[in-house]
């Protein structure tokens, strides 16, 4: 993978981005471009972790990149889609940075690792408050400072999270009225009681009950009742 692949996905994208915005309201063109970014952003973000994955191997380098995606994010239109992207791909890089620091940390000398944890403590100290560089250089630090064996002032937790790729799908949502129902041996309710169990309305009866159970089932009596 190298930064051709994803550049190329993000300026097509970027290009359906501006036809779409210029496309007249409620037209088919409106919908076809609208169609092209929604599909290309999550396009352009896979090959982007790609690239970041197999080709950033230095944290420095991939600390380089991350510099110009915050600038990037921070010019983007608030809400766009390309905010989005280039957040996304601010966390990824921020991830990639920490686990090639943590893996860099073996090869690293005592003298490096004390010029890093001081030069990573400037750093923290000047970011802004809240920031993902903040964050980052306080991790930074922290993990020379472990590897020094000095102190940790707030451990932070890692890896962080990755973001989504694609968003969640909908959960099929339920009324929350549940019913009681009863299995019976037999016909009929005078048989003997198998199961009972609580099932909201509108779920699938077999979901709750194993593959030998729905068999058993088939053959009997099933009742619910509010």
């Amino acid at each position: 993978q190298n930064a051709y692949d994803y550049n190329q996905a993000l300026q097509l994208t970027l290009a359906a981005d501006r036809k779409y915005q210029m496309a007249a309201s409620g037209s088919l063109l409106e919908s076809v471009y609208n169609q092209v970014r929604g599909q290309g952003f999550p396009i352009a973000l896979t090959k982007f972790q790609q690239f970041a994955a197999y080709s950033l191997q230095d944290f420095r380098q991939a600390e380089s990149l991350l510099m110009t995606f915050e600038q990037q994010y921070q010019a983007a239109a608030s809400g766009s889609k390309l905010e989005s992207f280039y957040n996304d791909g601010r966390h990824l890089l921020q991830n990639r940075e920490l686990e090639l620091f943590s893996a860099q940390l073996t090869y690293l000398s005592y003298s490096e690792l004390n010029s890093i944890q001081a030069e990573y403590e400037n750093k923290y100290q000047r970011a802004a408050p809240g920031s993902l560089s903040e964050s980052l250089y306080r991790s930074v630090r922290d993990e020379a400072r472990a590897r020094l064996g000095g102190s940790i002032p707030q451990p932070q937790p890692y890896p962080y999270p990755q973001p989504q790729l694609y968003p969640p799908q909908p959960q099929p949502q339920y009324p929350t009225q549940l019913n009681t129902c009863e299995v019976h041996s037999g016909a009929n309710a005078s048989g003997q009681l198998l199961y009972r169990v609580m099932l909201r309305s509108g779920a699938v009866i077999a979901t709750v009950f194993t593959a030998g159970e729905a068999a058993r089932i088939a053959n009997t009596d099933l009742r619910c009742f509010q």
